[in-house]
């Protein structure tokens, strides 16, 4: 399992990375999580409330991986 405070955390600093007044459109975000169910799982959480995010690990196909790159947010399971 995993902690949801921490992704609840992880979410809190991630929408305010996204809604920092003054950030550019164009610039990306890349954030680290420990398991790839974790980046799916905040990934799912942030495009519920309309940011612009993606989850990219092994599980997903390269050309999914290169496709998800193009998102301001990219959040990344390392397991």
């Amino acid at each position: 399992g995993f902690s949801c405070g921490h992704l609840t955390n992880a979410r809190t600093l991630c929408a305010s990375i996204l809604n920092e007044p003054g950030r550019d459109q164009k610039e990306r975000t890349l954030v680290f999580v420990k398991t790839k169910r974790q980046a799916d799982f905040l990934c799912l959480n942030l495009c519920e409330e309309g940011f612009p995010a993606t989850s990219i690990h092994g599980d997903r196909l390269q050309s999914e991986r290169e496709e998800a790159l193009r998102y301001s947010l990219v959040i990344s399971g390392i397991d």
